[in-house]
C-alpha cells in the first residue's frame, strides 16, 4: 500500500532540511511525537537505527517505532525504513528548492503483519495520510513564521 503528499514552504531548503532532521524540533510540527533514542550508529547518518515513540492524541496506547535510516543525500533526499508490532513501512522524503521555496515530497509504502490490520488497511492509510497532512501544514506553519518572522527582524 502506498500513499504521497507534498507541501511548499516558503522558506529556503537548508533550513527546512536541518529544521525537519532534527528530533528534537519534531513535537513542534507532529503533534503524535513524544521522543526519539538513538539505538545504534551516529546520529543523522546512514544504518543509524532509532526507537521513536509516538502517544496519538486519538488513542489510549502508546506506539514505539524503531527507524533506521537507509540513504541520506544532503539536501536531497532522506530514506528511513521502520518497524512497529503492526506495520513496516519505507519513507521516502524529497527535498527540491525552487527559488526560495522548498518543495518537500513524501512516498510511503506501508505492509502490515497480520490479517486484522490488513483488512483495516485501508481506513489506517487513509488515517496516516491525513495526520501526514496535519503535520506537513504544522511544519510549513512553524518554519514560515519563524523564518520570515526573523527576517523582518532583521530589517
Amino acid at each position: 500500500m502506498i500513499f504521497s503528499n507534498s507541501i511548499l514552504i516558503n522558506c529556503p531548503l537548508e533550513i527546512v532540511w536541518h529544521y525537519y532532521l532534527n528530533f528534537d524540533n519534531m513535537s513542534d510540527w507532529d503533534e503524535d511525537f513524544e521522543s526519539a533514542n538513538l539505538l545504534s550508529g551516529n546520529i543523522g547518518e546512514k544504518n543509524s537505527r532509532y526507537q521513536i515513540n509516538y502517544f496519538p492524541k486519538n488513542t489510549i496506547a502508546p506506539s514505539k517505532v524503531v527507524e533506521k535510516i537507509l540513504k541520506i543525500d544532503e539536501y536531497k533526499k532522506f530514506k528511513a525504513e521502520l518497524r512497529s508490532s503492526t506495520f513496516t513501512s519505507i519513507v521516502t522524503v524529497k527535498f527540491k528548492q525552487l527559488g526560495q521555496i522548498t518543495n518537500v515530497s513524501f512516498i510511503v509504502e506501508l505492509s502490515f503483519k497480520n490479517w486484522f490490520y490488513n483488512i483495516l488497511g485501508f481506513w489506517l492509510k487513509v488515517y496516516l495520510q491525513q495526520q501526514q497532512i496535519k503535520s506537513l501544514g504544522n511544519l510549513k506553519r512553524i518554519l514560515e513564521t519563524k523564518f520570515w518572522g526573523f527576517i523582518e527582524q532583521r530589517q
